[in-house]
């Protein structure tokens, strides 16, 4: 018996990579900043000392009272603690606020979990740089500290103020001009691996700190990044602000190097513990151009960061749209450059490495563009020249993220959205008759409507995510 034409089989197109990745991930959690809670009454501190006894069994992770309405503010950089259980997000109006990511929150409408902080901390100075301790484990509360730099004031070393306790300051520590005695802003801050120690970047200077010292001795030890006085600048010189500041990882082969880098677009290689001078400097200006031919531009270097195996570093800059990777055993030229991502603006957008294989020598890198998307490239370590991005996660909303960060066990990731938004004709116009009765200046700058910080998870069935890439 013969059988009629059979229908043709339909083969659907393969997945985009792009797909793929996005695909991984599920929306697990969703905050917005707050306004700063008010300090506690003196009759609410003296009923609540008479329950001091039922409280301190209180688990870490529960969360304060509920903080007044969002306000205007957004975050501009997340960060996970060393235990990989808190986010400490520091939003644009002087505030730091920590997240304990459980599983027992109330949802929101999409079906993420709504995050309220777990304790927050509200500066009287704008701050550039946010340091938690390298062994920082809500197991273990004497770890919880973090190092804290403002403007016109100390360093300062805080205790996490759980519980909506009041903030306190463990230790500060000094650095002034001993010309004038002005305090030195702080514009980079970086943990040495074993926790007695930490760098601070300035002006033309590092400058390295005992934990254990009193403010009043200052840093243990000062090392110009160029040539100062009627002295001409060495071959080892690097000017400009060290914005910059990241050290490899402590089982690497050069675990003890610093990399600096500056708004001038210098990078240097530091090693505090053995002598005052750099190891070896470079700019990064035009490198792509000059290797591939590509211009990314770039107006200064905001983050360094390392392969999870010590040998690569990456530099992040500023209005940037490639990311550059270096050998730091050829430190001269790039080795690969990372295409594809939308970056005009002056804000930062820091990236996170992934590990790909058992000793980080391939990895992946994850960099958040000014569009509202997170992009993807892998097999960094083992890939060169010039690489387009494998995978793109559309965050929400079209304004920019400025910090991505994956947890150390590679399940959960952590994104913060948000920047300032431009002011219209009309607003500016407004603003010029301005009512003082009025709580808000029209032309004010505002933020952009998407201003969140979000906590992303693996889908289970993909597994970890070495597991997932490795499936792509």
């Amino acid at each position: 018996m013969e059988l009629g034409p059979q229908p043709e089989s339909v083969v659907e197109p393969p997945e985009p990579p792009a797909s793929r990745f996005a695909a991984m991930f599920k929306l697990s959690a969703v905050a917005l900043p707050r306004l700063p809670l008010p300090p506690p009454s003196p009759s609410t501190s003296s009923s609540s000392g008479s329950d001091s006894s039922s409280s301190s069994g209180q688990d870490i992770a529960s969360p304060p009272v509920a903080p007044a309405a969002a306000s205007d503010d957004f975050y501009t950089h997340c960060q996970w603690t060393f235990d990989g259980s808190t986010v400490i997000a520091t939003s644009a109006e002087r505030g730091v606020d920590f997240f304990v990511i459980s599983n027992d929150r109330p949802e929101t409408p999409d079906g993420a979990r709504e995050l309220i902080p777990d304790a927050s901390l509200h500066l009287s100075e704008p701050t550039r740089e946010v340091a938690p301790a390298p062994n920082f484990s809500i197991a273990y509360p004497e770890t919880n500290c973090l190092l804290v730099g403002c403007k016109d004031l100390p360093i300062q070393l805080y205790h996490t103020p759980w519980h909506n306790a009041p903030p306190r300051v463990v230790c500060s520590y000094k650095l002034i001009k001993k010309e004038t005695e002005a305090y030195i802003t702080p514009a980079s801050m970086l943990w040495l691996a074993s926790g007695t120690h930490f760098v601070v970047g300035s002006t033309r200077r590092l400058d390295y700190f005992d934990v254990q010292q009193s403010m009043h001795k200052g840093p243990v030890l000062t090392c110009p990044t160029v040539a100062s006085g009627r002295r001409a600048a060495g071959p080892m010189s690097m000017k400009g602000i060290i914005a910059s500041l990241s050290a490899p990882p402590p089982w690497s082969p050069g675990a003890r190097w610093i990399a600096a880098g500056t708004w001038t677009r210098w990078v240097g290689l530091y090693d505090m513990e053995r002598e005052r001078q750099a190891v070896a400097t470079w700019s990064v200006a035009d490198a792509a151009a000059t290797e591939w031919g590509v211009d990314v531009g770039g107006r200064g270097v905001s983050q360094t960061i390392w392969s999870p195996c010590g040998r690569y570093l990456v530099i992040n800059e500023r209005a940037s749209t490639g990311l550059l990777v270096y050998d730091v055993r050829v430190t001269k030229r790039p080795v690969a450059v990372l295409l594809g991502r939308a970056s005009s603006t002056p804000q930062r957008l820091s990236c996170d490495v992934v590990s790909m294989n058992q000793d980080g020598s391939v990895f992946e890198i994850w960099a958040g563009t000014q569009n509202g998307e997170v992009l993807r490239w892998d097999d960094v370590g083992r890939k060169g020249t010039t690489q387009e991005p494998s995978g793109r996660l559309a965050v929400g909303g079209s304004a920019p993220v400025g910090a991505v960060a994956v947890n150390q066990a590679g399940w959960r990731t952590a994104t913060c959205s948000g920047g300032w938004a431009q002011s219209s004709d009309a607003q500016l116009d407004a603003a010029q008759h301005f009512d003082l009765s009025r709580e808000r200046i029209p032309g004010r700058p505002r933020s952009a409507a998407e201003r969140s910080l979000r906590i992303w998870d693996l889908h289970p069935e993909t597994g970890s995510t070495n597991d997932a890439m490795e499936s792509d």
